[in-house]
C-alpha cells in the first residue's frame, strides 16, 4: 500500500490530478470513476478527500476489489488499480515495484 501511495501521490493527502475520465483524491488518488459505487457501498465520499487514513482505507478496498477481478494475483490487481492499457499498466507495476524496493533498502540502511 505504501509503495502505491508513495507512486500515485508521493504521500499527499491534498494531491488531486485530472484526467479526460474524471479526477483522483488524496494520498492513494482514488478516482472519481469510483465514487458511485463507494457511496453505494457505504463509504463517504466527501471525507475520502481530506482525511488521509480514511483514503487508504478506501484505496486498499479498491486494490481488494481490482485484485478479486484479476482472480486473487496481486500484481496484475496493483496494475488495474491505475490503468486499463497493458502498456500503462507494466509501466505502473515497474513505478511500484521500484518504489517498494526504495522502501525496503531504505529501512535496512
Amino acid at each position: 500500500m505504501k509503495a502505491i501511495a508513495v507512486v500515485e501521490s508521493r504521500m499527499d493527502q491534498s494531491g488531486v490530478n485530472r484526467d479526460r475520465y474524471g479526477y483522483s483524491v488524496g494520498v492513494m488518488q482514488v478516482h472519481s470513476s469510483w465514487f458511485s459505487i463507494l457511496k453505494r457501498e457505504g463509504f463517504d465520499v466527501e471525507r475520502l478527500k481530506r482525511d488521509a487514513c480514511y483514503n487508504i482505507l478506501v484505496g486498499a478496498w479498491v486494490l481488494r476489489n481490482h485484485i478479486d477481478e484479476a482472480k486473487g494475483n496481486i500484481w496484475k490487481g496493483v496494475a488495474r488499480y491505475n490503468a486499463k492499457s497493458k502498456v500503462k499498466q507494466v509501466r505502473y507495476v515497474r513505478k511500484v515495484k521500484l518504489a517498494l524496493g526504495n522502501s525496503i533498502k531504505n529501512k535496512k540502511g
